[in-house]
């Protein structure tokens, strides 16, 4: 019961005591007197009981309201509480769209720089499938290069063992040719008057005997290949004359020279002779 309730009950009960009183000292001298005490006490119970169910009730609500405003104090103090942490929710969410914005920002600016690194290797790529196109025709190139040369090697190769072949004919031919020296030194001057050859000069040379392996007209005035090179003891500006079984078809003179074969010009043709595989070739006739 609060201070209020008690404070009430206490006035009632000393003015129901003060009237008692008066009512009593009035009793004594009737019986009425002592009927309405008691009617009047029976009131003043009733009326106390009637207060004090009030008191109890307004007690009651006083404790419910008391307990509805801590429960609102609460839910105010919960409610403060969650909008302060929405705020900071919010402020946080603030700075993080910040921050995700420069991230963004920092991603956009990379993004471009990785299209500028791609076209530069789109570019790249370009220029080393270009590359590539143009290895492949080179390397094609050479292979047909290395096939000429290959099949070039297998014809030379041919020709040499042809001219091998041809060389051992020559060799009975030179044994032939040496039983028809004499017949060739009295030839000799006839020569020398046609062509004018000086035969100091071509007696200076040593002597040296082979063959033509290879006559060519399309280089002016005639290229020939001769089967004998420095390994025989020729020089560049050596003399051969060219012959075939006593018939005297020219002179040559030695332009490049290799271990075993040489390459010489046309220098004196002879009208009407041809130069050609199998000739012989001699420093001296």
């Amino acid at each position: 019961m609060s201070t209020i309730g008690k404070i009430f009950i206490i006035l009632n009960a000393l003015l129901a005591a003060a009237f008692l009183g008066y009512a009593v000292h009035s009793l004594g001298k009737s019986q009425e007197v002592m009927d309405a005490h008691k009617k009047v006490l029976t009131e003043r119970d009733t009326k106390i009981a009637d207060q004090e169910k009030q008191l109890a009730d307004l007690s009651a609500r006083l404790n419910t309201e008391t307990a509805a405003k801590d429960v609102l104090r609460t839910e105010s103090a919960n409610n403060k509480d969650l909008a302060d942490r929405n705020q900071r929710d919010l402020d946080s969410s603030k700075d993080e769209g910040s921050k995700l914005k420069s991230q963004l920002d920092k991603i956009t600016e990379t993004l471009g720089g990785y299209n500028t690194t791609n076209q530069g290797l789109i570019e790249a790529k370009d220029k080393a499938v270009a590359e590539a196109r143009d290895a492949e025709k080179a390397r094609e190139q050479a292979i047909q290069e290395k096939t000429a040369a290959e099949t070039a090697r297998r014809d030379a190769e041919d020709s040499l063992a042809a001219a091998n072949v041809e060389i051992e004919g020559f060799k009975v031919q030179v044994a032939t040719a040496s039983k028809n020296i004499d017949d060739l030194n009295t030839k000799l001057s006839t020569v020398v008057a046609v062509t004018g050859v000086d035969l100091s000069k071509v007696t200076a040379q040593p002597q040296i005997d082979g063959a033509v392996m290879g006559f060519s007209a399309e280089i002016k005035p005639g290229l020939v290949t001769l089967n004998v090179g420095s390994d025989a003891g020729v020089s560049a500006g050596m003399t051969f004359e060219i012959y075939r079984n006593g018939t005297y078809k020219g002179q040559v003179r030695v332009q490049k020279v290799m271990p075993n074969m040489c390459s010489a010009l046309l220098t004196r043709p002879v009208a009407g002779q041809t130069i050609g595989q199998g000739d012989s070739a001699s420093t001296r006739l």
